[in-house]
């Protein structure tokens, strides 16, 4: 897959806004689970970044759920629920390679 430089800026700032809520580990989404996202967001959260950008606070919400939704079936935890977090990640993180290793080209030897 060829990137622009806006495509890389934009999946570079989408993982920024991942970031702040899930910490570094989610900085490892790649390029593909990220394009994959962007194809298949609401039209709401892809309006709502084009207005007020990826690191908005309700936009990393929308992002964050979309992302958990892709890959968990399930939405993100909010605060209180009693799931803890750094759990949460190493399971999304564990179906994004999951994700990546279904997409994968096949090569026979």
């Amino acid at each position: 897959m060829s990137l622009t430089g806006a495509d890389q800026q934009t999946y570079n700032d989408m993982r920024s806004a991942l970031d702040l809520l899930a910490g570094e580990q989610i900085q490892q989404l790649s390029d593909a689970f990220l394009q994959h996202v962007l194809t298949t967001a609401p039209s709401g959260l892809r309006g709502d970044a084009m207005e007020w950008g990826w690191d908005d606070t309700e936009v990393r919400q929308q992002l964050a759920r979309h992302v958990s939704q892709i890959l968990l079936g399930r939405r993100w935890p909010k605060p209180g629920e009693g799931i803890e977090l750094e759990s949460f990640i190493g399971g999304l993180m564990t179906a994004h390679q999951d994700w990546c290793t279904r997409r994968s080209p096949t090569t026979d030897s």
